[in-house]
């Protein structure tokens, strides 16, 4: 069995314990940065802190890989900051990994100053390499086209990632479980603690 697979297994059986968030809420709890605290609209991120609970109690795990990240997040720190992810509930990326990172790679390689002709003509890409070089503006519920996905149904949101839910309170893999609501806009990335290596 593969290791998404039985993290999620795992997490589904144990949020179904009646004190399940009263044990566990602090993990979720986290405050807002202090660079989203001075931003007035919160950027769009508020829906994920105000619907935490629902995220825990009712939320889809996926399995999610880093398309681009706050070059901080990489190294050992205090603040939380944003990152770019896709993400997918398919089984076939639970089965596959390296193909959602080949995905990921290459998105992030439509930021580059020359790219051919075919790609440069293809609009879907274009909006998507605009979202990316626009780091000031999140990006929520892209979904990544087809030709590129292989048919299989991809998103690409911005997430704050929480140094707390990281081993070693910082990114030192690219790839790991996220949580996901259809009703809450943006993602959750799930605390390592409950993670299955």
């Amino acid at each position: 069995m593969n290791t998404i697979k039985k993290t999620k297994e795992a997490f589904y059986k144990k949020r179904k314990d009646f004190l399940f968030w009263l044990k566990y809420k602090i993990l979720f709890a986290h405050p807002h940065p202090m660079w989203l605290r001075q931003c007035e609209d919160k950027l769009g991120y508020d829906d994920v802190f105000n619907n935490r609970k629902k995220l825990v109690k009712e939320g889809t795990i996926a399995l999610a890989t880093i398309v681009q990240a706050n070059e901080l997040l990489f190294s050992r720190g205090t603040e939380d900051h944003p990152a770019t992810m896709i993400y997918s509930s398919d089984i076939f990326f639970e089965e596959n990994p390296k193909e959602l990172e080949r995905i990921a790679k290459m998105l992030f390689s439509l930021r580059n100053e020359t790219l051919p002709e075919k790609i440069l003509e293809n609009k879907e890409l274009m909006k998507i390499r605009d979202l990316l070089n626009d780091e000031y503006t999140p990006i929520f519920n892209v979904k990544i086209p087809d030709e590129i996905t292989k048919n299989k149904e991809v998103y690409m949101d911005n997430i704050i990632i929480h140094r707390l839910d990281m081993p070693n309170f910082y990114l030192e893999q690219n790839t790991f479980p996220v949580v996901t609501h259809k009703d809450v806009k943006g993602l959750m990335a799930l605390p390592s603690k409950f993670w299955i290596n």
